[in-house]
Order: C-alpha cells, then structure tokens, then sequence
C-alpha cells in the first residue's frame, strides 16, 4: 500500500512535467499561472483523495490502493509546479534553494510518522481519519500558501553582480530552443 503513491508517480512525473513545458512553450499562460495551477491541483486533488480513503474500509484493498495510485498521479502535478519554481526566480541558485526547501521537506517529513504513531494508538477507523484530515489540511494550507506567495520571474535579489542581465528566464531559453 505505501508504494502505491509511487507507482503513480513512475507513470505520470514525467508526463506532467512536460505538459507543463508544453503549456509555457505555446504561451498559453504564464510561468506563475503554470506553476500556482500545477501545485495546486496536485495539493488540493491529493487532498481529496486522502479525506476519501479515511471513509474507506480496511477490507477495501483494491479501492484504496486505486486511490493511492491516483494520489500518486496528482502529486506528479508538482512536476510542472514547486520542483521547477526555484529555476524559474534564481537560476544561480536553484540548487542551494532546493536543498533548503527538501530540508524542510524532510524534516517535517519525519514528524509526520512520529504523529501518526501518535494519533492512531488503537488503529481504529476514526483515528485514521484525523490523520488523513490533518494530512489534508497540511494540503489544502499548502496550496493556499503557495498561490500566495509563488513567483514566475527571476527576484531581484537572484540577479548577481556577476550575471547581471545575462540570465534569461525560463520562458526564453525554451523559445530559443525552439
């Protein structure tokens, strides 16, 4: 069952990815507008799908994993969304601020099986629930946070003395190639 998400993610990442790259090539919308829509149908959908697999009965195996699989498509969405964003405001330092965001990423990542031990002593169903409710909030917050703050062009702040001008965003170096 927890490879399940995995599986779906083999199987979509890469196309999500370039349908994204598609979608900025033809200039159907903007990079922010790619990126908010992608992260957040893969946040809000997951969302969904995790509040629905808390209803579900243990003995529903085919259905569950179905649902994992599907939760495993939408997160792939993150593809065309947040893995790509730091390329797209500091392309000097897409690695470093990738690196700090997985850490976090990871760290809380932890947390989280600490918290579900936590939340789930008797294993009943609606123990579950508030761990799938509370993975959804995390979610939904997510999404909300990241339609807020997410940006499509290089910040101020990314454009060193070095490079100056020279760095060109995403959307050009891709009609370049082109």
């Amino acid at each position: 069952m927890s490879s399940a998400p995995a599986i779906g993610q083999i199987i979509a990442l890469p196309l999500c990815g370039r349908f994204a790259d598609f979608i900025l090539s033809k200039k159907y919308l903007s990079t922010r507008i790619v990126r908010v829509l992608f992260q957040s149908v893969s946040l809000i959908v997951s969302a969904c799908l995790l509040i629905a697999i808390g209803f579900l009965r243990c003995d529903q195996t085919i259905l569950i994993s179905i649902l994992l699989i599907l939760s495993g498509i939408t997160l792939s969405f993150t593809s065309g969304g947040v893995l790509v964003n730091n390329r797209d405001i500091a392309p000097n330092y897409a690695g470093i601020i990738f690196g700090i965001g997985n850490t976090f990423a990871v760290l809380f990542g932890s947390f989280s099986s600490l918290s579900t031990k936590a939340l789930t002593p008797n294993g009943t169903q609606q123990e579950w629930q508030i761990v799938f409710a509370l993975c959804a909030a995390v979610c939904v917050a997510g999404a909300i946070l990241y339609v807020i703050l997410a940006r499509g062009e290089i910040q101020d702040w990314a454009i060193s003395e070095e490079s100056g001008s020279s760095v060109k965003p995403r959307e050009t170096k891709m009609n370049e190639k082109i």
